[in-house]
């Protein structure tokens, strides 16, 4: 009877916060679609009124264009700063919109549609007209393009939607009065795949849409097979809908409910296994049993029960004993791990002494360099040497590789490379020119790796040697990350980031690889080349990115004019507020290589 109670008054509870929780997540996204709609709508009324200089500084009009239909008039507008080196990065301009054949269709169907009006009300009854643009070009964040039309003229303008409510499994778009679909923050693929997973119809968002542009009202509502849709107006023309996957938005409440059973299964599996447990006490047996388990605590592992018949008592006794075996199995297994422990530390020690220092100081090159493991031994390594020449500065040599996966087995590819280094730093003093073309040395270090492990583990591999004399820098690159080259400009508050070198065969692959390729590129003293391994820019979770190349291109270009082990530090410090608490999955390397004005 207990039980039932327990049960019945559990399911009254969980059918409640059942109710509750659903009905705050459909509130949820009607508010984030109704603020949307408001903000996108305040927006577009902004565009008009706004005064171009001003748009300068906004965050959210990426750029403005007075007469953008006018091919005869010199166009006046203005890129907001916060956007300037975004665009300059991605080598687009605002003439990708303002020459495009899109806006050219859209300026016609404005005119058209204004002379309708004027026809309709008369000339001073025109008010703010606006249509969106099409546009499949893709800078760094979703963004909506718009013209519009008014007593003060026409302006054509970017407004970034950065800040657009970006639920899992969902998409939000625009649809207008003829209920076509004008804009969407994924794409009309996307949107169509979404209807499809659903069930809901095009028919039905028409209808939607027309019965929220009719009566200015925001609903949400649950259509088709799995589908969850908020929609609101913005203009008398559109309407902004998001489209939600049902099983993927109710998730967390499902998953709660699942939890919450669990744990009431457990609790009442719990209390039919104490009353059990008390109704055995009584029994001389358990008495034994408990005499014996004390015995075990103290460590008398020599202890064992006599187990006679075969009722549930023999059981227990019988289970007693096997658990008194693993016991002393598990303490020596501890043992064991505890041996193992103390040798993967003393490989990571060793392994530490393979790399150089953090900070490194030549007289013609600085390094400042940052590692970490994914577990206790890695397969990143980084080395240089210094190729020491009669009446002539030293030149450089430097490398960077990634050995594939981590841990032990990648560690011992490690050692047998740094092996190898230390051989050819015997060969180089010899001949100093073996040291010279990176192409060699690449091939030399792929026999290396094939050498230690048959083809079955590679190795990504940098190289580059420097000419201090001649300012130059050769490079090839066996499949590994492309490096950086940061040069400052002549003020000293910015830099100039280029990406160097072209990927090419890993080693360790094939025995007798061939490397062909040779890039030659121009530095200045003041100059800083940047190297890592793939375990700094691959950071995500789940099917979101957090950190990547573009991440870390961006902070080159924001912070390139910091030098040595601040910029190192700078870089860490804007990766780690993006990933937040990620764990580290691939080993980590970086290394920072200046070039000095000697």
């Amino acid at each position: 009877m207990i039980v039932t109670a327990v049960g019945g008054s559990t399911a009254f509870l969980l059918n409640l916060y059942q109710k509750d929780k659903l009905n705050g997540i459909l509130q949820s996204r009607l508010n984030g679609t109704k603020q949307t709609a408001s903000h996108l709508a305040n927006l577009i009324a902004l565009v008009d009124i706004v005064e171009i200089d001003k748009a300068r500084d906004s965050d959210t009009i990426i750029f403005i264009y007075d007469d953008p239909c006018s091919q005869l008039a010199k166009r006046k507008g203005i890129v907001s700063h916060y956007y300037e080196n975004q665009l300059r990065e991605i080598e687009v301009p605002p003439e990708a919109w303002l020459d495009s054949l899109a806006l050219f269709k859209t300026c016609s169907q404005l005119t058209e549609s204004t002379s309708e009006t004027k026809t309709q009300a008369g000339v001073e009854g025109v008010s703010l007209k606006a249509e969106i643009v099409p546009s499949k070009i893709q800078i760094m964040q979703p963004y909506i393009a718009v013209l519009t039309q008014s007593k003060r003229g026409r302006r054509f303008a970017l407004i970034s939607l950065q800040n657009l409510d970006n639920y899992e499994a969902s998409t939000t778009f625009i649809i207008n009065s003829n209920g076509e679909t004008v804009w969407s923050a994924d794409g009309a693929e996307y949107v169509q795949t979404a209807m499809l997973d659903t069930g809901v119809t095009f028919e039905t968002l028409r209808n939607l849409s027309r019965e929220s542009l009719k009566s200015d009202t925001a609903k949400v509502e649950l259509l088709g097979n799995d589908g969850l849709i908020s929609y609101a107006k913005v203009t008398d023309d559109w309407a902004l809908m998001t489209l939600s996957y049902k099983p993927t938005a109710f998730k967390s409440v499902h998953f709660a409910l699942r939890q919450s059973l669990l744990l009431i299964l457990g609790f009442i599996f719990l209390c039919l296994f104490i009353g059990k447990m008390v109704a055995q006490l009584v029994t001389q047996p358990l008495l034994d049993l408990k005499r014996h388990a004390e015995l075990v605590g103290q460590g008398n592992f020599e202890t064992r029960l006599e187990v006679k018949g075969r009722d549930e008592i023999a059981t227990v006794e019988n289970a007693f004993n096997v658990m008194t075996d693993k016991i002393i199995q598990l303490i020596e297994d501890t043992k064991e791990k505890i041996n193992i422990e103390k040798e993967l530390e003393l490989a990571e020690q060793t392994q530490k002494m393979l790399m150089p220092d953090h900070r490194v100081d030549l007289k013609d090159f600085r390094f400042s360099s940052y590692t970490q493991t994914a577990s206790k031994c890695g397969g990143d390594w980084w080395g240089y040497l210094e190729i020491k020449r009669p009446n002539k500065k030293s030149v450089l040599l430097i490398m960077v590789g990634d050995v594939t996966g981590h841990g032990t087995s990648s560690a011992l590819i490690t050692a047998s490379v740094h092996g190898g280094l230390s051989i050819l730093s015997t060969w180089i003093e010899e001949n100093p020119e073996i040291g010279t073309d990176p192409r060699s040395i690449n091939q030399y270090f792929n026999r290396a790796v094939y050498e230690s492990a048959k083809g079955v583990i590679g190795m990504t591999l940098f190289t580059a040697v420097v000419e201090p004399e001649a300012k130059l820098m050769y490079c090839s690159n066996a499949g590994h990350n492309l490096p950086y080259l940061i040069s400052p400009d002549k003020d000293g508050k910015k830099a100039n980031v280029k990406v160097l070198s072209r990927p090419g065969t890993p080693l360790g692959y094939v025995k007798d690889t061939v490397y062909t390729d040779l890039d030659t590129y121009e530095w200045t003293p003041g100059s800083q080349l940047f190297l890592y391994t793939d375990g700094l820019i691959d950071c995500t979770l789940g099917e979101k990115v957090l950190y990547d190349r573009k991440s870390l291109r961006k902070a080159l270009g924001a912070y390139g004019h910091l030098v040595g082990a601040d910029l190192m530090n700078q870089l860490l410090n804007d990766r780690s507020k993006k990933i937040g608490d990620l764990p580290t999955a691939d080993d980590i390397t970086a290394v920072i290589c200046e070039f000095k004005d000697t």
